[in-house]
């Protein structure tokens, strides 16, 4: 149902186009010509900054609603990337949409944009359209998830997020389209304007509480690194064991040989410099050794996508008990001689 959500933005902007089209042909006769082009700037703007801002909302609410409520039909994920673009994306399209719209609305009490005019016209019906096609699609979604099997509580909560703030949406621009008078319903106006400001920050702050730090990030996407780095040696170990018949006596010769699928920078940290140990145990097993930042332990999604081998590995300096193909699989060892 979420990634229909993440389609509005799309289709608000596939009918941009046609109704900008529409707003300019309607207002080229009309006696305020010289504010339309600034104001279809300023609603264009808008509604691209709200679409962000009201996405960026509803990833955050899911992302909560996913991370405390469990369902047997979801599979794991991990939610902190989308929580890093909500809050990137709060952070730059919130402030833009509620400088704009506040500057908009001084246009309407100046008179500088009245309120007949075709520009706030066509563009407040494109959003209200928007607003109007978001809530049709998540009610196909409930009834297409309900015959799924996909009833939960989980899903009914995303369903009232979705429809919550494009209710919200749609009922500020349908009492602000049906104003006759500059000064009718500001009230109005100002608790819709500050309460939905004041959901855009409860939104943004509670995102912190349940995404990992820039820290912990960096950290593991090194650790990764590291590990595709372990990967690639003992990739090239077993095919030197395969053509040799024998262990490298170090990472020196392999690194030398036409086995490697490697390159040097792959032997050592790309943050600390300290290289990979490899030690021999006996003739087919030996060991691979680095210093890891995070402990594989840390959360489900981490350790599903982090264990190399089915060995979890703690942060420090860790081991990890490998042994060339040809010796893992006797049957297969039998049927190559």
């Amino acid at each position: 149902m979420f990634s229909f959500f993440l389609l509005v933005p799309l289709l608000g902007i596939s009918v941009l186009i046609i109704f900008t089209i529409g707003a300019f042909a309607d207002y080229y006769n009309y006696k305020y010509m010289n504010n339309s082009a600034k104001y279809v700037f300023y609603y264009l703007l808008s509604l691209v900054a709200l679409a962000f801002t009201a996405v960026s909302v509803g990833m955050i609410a899911f992302g909560i609603i996913n991370e405390t409520m469990t369902s047997p039909l979801s599979s794991s994920y991990d939610p902190s990337s989308s929580f890093r673009f909500a809050i990137s994306a709060l952070a730059i399209a919130a402030p833009i949409f509620f400088v704009i719209q506040s500057l908009i609305f001084k246009g309407l009490r100046k008179g500088d944009l009245p309120l007949e005019s075709p520009v706030r016209r066509w563009m407040t019906y494109l959003i209200l359209f928007v607003s109007a096609v978001t809530i049709l699609g998540v009610l196909i979604a409930v009834l297409n998830n309900f015959l799924s099997g996909d009833f939960t509580l989980r899903f009914i909560l995303q369903m009232l997020t979705v429809l919550f703030l494009a209710g919200i949406i749609f009922s500020f621009y349908l009492l602000e389209i049906r104003r006759a008078d500059a000064k009718e319903g500001l009230l109005t106006i100002k608790i819709f304007f500050f309460s939905s400001l004041l959901l855009v920050i409860v939104a943004f702050v509670s995102a912190w509480f349940f995404m990992e730090s820039p820290t912990l990030t960096r950290a593991k996407k090194l650790d990764s690194k590291l590990i595709n780095s372990i990967n690639l040696v003992e990739n090239s170990i077993n095919s030197y064991y395969q053509e040799f018949d024998k262990l490298p006596e170090d990472l020196s010769v392999l690194k030398n040989s036409r086995t490697a699928y490697f390159s040097p920078q792959d032997l050592v940290d790309a943050d600390t410099g300290l290289p990979l140990v490899y030690e021999i145990i006996d003739e087919g097993n030996y060991k691979l050794c680095a210093t890891f930042r995070t402990d594989t332990d840390n959360t489900e999604i981490y350790r599903q996508n982090h264990v190399f081998y089915g060995q979890p590995h703690g942060a420090g300096y860790h081991c990890f008990d490998l042994k060339v193909w040809e010796l893992k699989s006797p049957a297969t060892t039998e049927e190559k001689r």
